[in-house]
């Protein structure tokens, strides 16, 4: 689609001359955090064992079996999935992986129009020129528009992670700056802001992996968007495969931070680029 054309059917964007559109009508999103809660209730009704707000200290490589310890118990087991993202280095150390922690922000801003960017307003990605690349969602059930980048990093350190948004101007001004100039009547007043965390990779794609040493020790261990929605299939791969081999402990902690807890599957995707 030409800028013309994105402007035309969505009179909410403000698009360059020289970017396109390409416009998904069959995608959406789901809420990530619903998701998870239903692979969790799906694992207990096959006798999986679930232990919350459990942290893990160390996995250990025994001659014939895996041990985990937690703050709370010892456990051993044939094999072990490790989903410890930015603290995998420090639970596997031997790995030797080049993994940066960064510190993100989203953001929900209150449009200056009702319904301008509703229900009928797609999903979106922007790669621009000069914001870096965007994400975001409509206003669903007038909760704001919703917005992330996958740029503007802050290195950090996972057990030292500022949790507080605002602490960095740049929390709130990035993300405004970005709808003035691509959806300027978006930009109206912060509705909320929270802080999460990517581990990045020198390549920036995922890692899922065994062991180089241990094939018992199975880690899809790095994710770049941990806004819990790119992990969602991946959890259900690792619920089946803790199944397939019986071992029925699963250490999984849910974010406590619950950004919509409805499902939206029929919003559209559009991606915008230079």
């Amino acid at each position: 689609m030409t800028a013309d054309e994105l402007t035309d059917k969505w009179r909410g964007l403000d698009i360059p001359d020289d970017y396109i559109g390409c416009f998904d009508p069959s995608a959406g999103f789901l809420f990530s955090e619903d998701c998870l809660t239903a692979y969790k209730d799906e694992a207990l009704k096959y006798g999986a064992e679930i232990h919350e707000n459990e942290a893990v200290v160390s996995v250990e490589q025994e001659e014939n079996f895996i041990t985990v310890k937690t703050d709370k118990d010892t456990y051993h087991g044939a094999k072990v999935i490790v989903t410890a993202g930015a603290w995998l280095p420090k639970l596997l150390p031997e790995l030797d992986l080049k993994i940066q922690p960064v510190r993100k922000t989203i953001s929900w801003f209150k449009p200056h129009e009702d319904n301008l960017y509703g229900n009928d307003f797609p999903c979106y990605i922007f790669d621009t020129k000069d914001h870096g690349l965007y994400y975001g969602f409509p206003d669903f059930d007038d909760y704001g528009v919703k917005l992330g980048s996958m740029d503007n990093d802050i290195n950090c350190e996972p057990d030292e992670l500022n949790r507080e948004y605002g602490a960095y101007e740049q929390d709130e001004n990035d993300d405004r700056a970005f709808l003035e100039r691509y959806m300027p009547q978006a930009a109206g007043e912060l509705i909320d802001g929270k802080v999460c965390m990517f581990s990045r990779t020198p390549d920036d794609d995922f890692i899922i992996d065994v062991h180089p040493e241990n094939p018992n020790i199975f880690w899809p261990a790095v994710f770049q968007d941990m806004d819990l929605s790119s992990p969602v299939p991946l959890v259900r791969f690792c619920l089946i495969y803790q199944l397939t081999v019986q071992q029925r402990t699963i250490f999984l902690h849910l974010s406590s931070v619950v950004f919509q807890n409805r499902m939206k599957p029929f919003c559209h995707n559009i991606l915008i680029s230079l």
